[in-house]
Formats: C-alpha cells, sequence, structure tokens
C-alpha cells in the first residue's frame, strides 16, 4: 500500500481511497497570491480595440502540490468591453471594442480569478482567489467645434445683406448684432462650447461665451470692422466665424420694401450698401 501526503499535511484530514493509493487532501495548501489584489487605472475614450488596459500577475505558493494557474474574468465586464490574454503567470485585461464615451459606462470594476488544480494524487478542489481592476474612462478631446449651416442669426435691430450686417450708428449699446452657433462632436465634457471675440478691429463688442450672441457697443464714432468669434472647447481645439459690419449714417430704410435707400455720404460708415438694396427683414426691426 502506497501512501501520499500532501505538502503542510495536518493530521486529521480526510483521505479518499483511489485505486489502492491513499490521496490526502490538500487543505492547507496556499491558495494563488495576486502580485497586486486591486489596481486601479484610467483610460482615454480614444483607445482603439485590442489596446492592454492593465496587466496582473499571480503564484502558486505550494507548487509541488498544485498545477499552473488559470486566470478568467468573472464579473463586471459590462457589455463584453474587454477580455483576457493569459498564459499561467500574467493575466492581461485588452480592450475587446473602443469605449462609448457618450452612451456607455464611465467606470469598470473588474474581478478576476486566478485557479490552480492541485496534482494527482492530490484531490482538493480548485484553488482560487480573486483580484478588482478598476478602470474609470476619461473623454478625450477629439473633434474641434464646427460652425455649421445654423450657425449665424442676424439680429433683430440690424439689416443683412448679402452676408453683410448693416447697423446704424444710433443703435443703441448692448443691442445684439448678430447670434452664432457651433456644435461639437465629441459631447460631453469636451462637447462644451465657449464663444470669445478674438478680432475686431476700431469697434468695441462682447459676446456672450455660452450662448454666442455678439453685442454691441456704441457706435456712434463707429466705421464698422470684420468681427471674429472664436469657439473653443475645454481641451483648447477651437474654429473661427468672421462677420462684416458695417455702420451707416440714418439711412431711410423701408419697411414695406425691406430696402435702405442710400443718400450718404457715410461719414462713419466703411463701406455703403448699395442703393435701394434688399435686406432681409426682421421682427422687432424699428422704423427708421
Amino acid at each position: 500500500l502506497r501512501v501520499s501526503f500532501a505538502t503542510r499535511y495536518t493530521p486529521g484530514a480526510t483521505s479518499v481511497a483511489a485505486d489502492g493509493v491513499i490521496a490526502v487532501i490538500a487543505r492547507h495548501a496556499s491558495p494563488a497570491v495576486w502580485s497586486t489584489p486591486y489596481l486601479a487605472g484610467s483610460a482615454g475614450s480614444d483607445l482603439a480595440a485590442g489596446t492592454a488596459v492593465a496587466t496582473l500577475n499571480a503564484t502558486v505558493a505550494d507548487s509541488n502540490v498544485y498545477g499552473p494557474i488559470a486566470f478568467n474574468l468573472t464579473a463586471g465586464n459590462t457589455g463584453n468591453q474587454f477580455y483576457l490574454v493569459a498564459d499561467t503567470v500574467t493575466a492581461v485585461v485588452v480592450l475587446a471594442t473602443p469605449f462609448d464615451y457618450n452612451n456607455g459606462p464611465h467606470e469598470f470594476f473588474l474581478t478576476l480569478s486566478a485557479s490552480s488544480v492541485p496534482s494527482a494524487p492530490y484531490v482538493q478542489d480548485l484553488v482560487c482567489s480573486t483580484a478588482t481592476v478598476n478602470i474609470t474612462v476619461y473623454n478625450v478631446d477629439l473633434h474641434a467645434p464646427i460652425f455649421d449651416s445654423n450657425t449665424f442669426t442676424p439680429g433683430t435691430s440690424v439689416a443683412y445683406s448679402g452676408g453683410t450686417i448693416y447697423a446704424l450708428d444710433t443703435l443703441p449699446s448692448g443691442s445684439v448684432l448678430f447670434t452664432v452657433l457651433a456644435t461639437d462632436a465629441d459631447g460631453g465634457y469636451f462637447g462644451t462650447v465657449s464663444y470669445a471675440v478674438s478680432s475686431v478691429p476700431s469697434i468695441g463688442v462682447t459676446v456672450n461665451s455660452a450662448t454666442g450672441a455678439v453685442t454691441s457697443a456704441d457706435l456712434s464714432s463707429a466705421t464698422g470692422a470684420d468681427i471674429t468669434v472664436t469657439a473653443s472647447d475645454p481641451g483648447s481645439l477651437s474654429a473661427n466665424f468672421t462677420q462684416t459690419l458695417v455702420v451707416l449714417d440714418i439711412p431711410a430704410f423701408s419697411p414695406a420694401t425691406g430696402t435702405v435707400s442710400v443718400a450718404g455720404p457715410y461719414t462713419h460708415g466703411t463701406t455703403a450698401p448699395p442703393a435701394s438694396a434688399p435686406v432681409t427683414k426682421h421682427a422687432g426691426r424699428p422704423s427708421l
């Protein structure tokens, strides 16, 4: 009769007879030991599929009793976002599909198991231990703001013709000259757009950083200008929109025909519109 004893066998452990061999259960063998039982890190939303995001190692102390380690991803893998590439010592967490920051989870808590089966004649069940990988997804600034076809709206107290805004030199300060709108395909944090006036020679205007509404200063001595508004996102990507403004000495505006009659001379205006130039009517335009 051959008798085999497990490593670190404690008297009283249960024995099982099989094929004339008494196999003693190795109750006190050490489970798999992780090099890092808890690993936290972050990953950008621009990572490509196939990118390794975490690496962990595990070993078994009672290697003369237990066989090679098998790794598994057992919990927290929402949407099968990850998969494992592993050998008998190392497990690598790999991104299966790109992150969808706008619609998907922004944080994952993955549970990894490390298991080992005892070699014969030991008959204990799997020795298993777990580790946690905490992955936080952060957004990456991939897209600059865009001024599209719905970008521009003239103010209700100005005339708009041929791509140019015409404003009287008596226009009250704070009147809206025009409003711009930019969009950013990133969405979320990096999809937030703010506005600033980046170029406006010889005339003072301001822009609402949140709405893109450009308002006038005192135009009584202004000559007109090309006004450039910059739309920026938090990642410093930006786009520009430029609008020409011409300031006029009170011409005769006809609400009925929607025309500006040019009598001149234009003391303050840098460019006069053509005689009886058609303009875009807007509700609320004053009759002059």
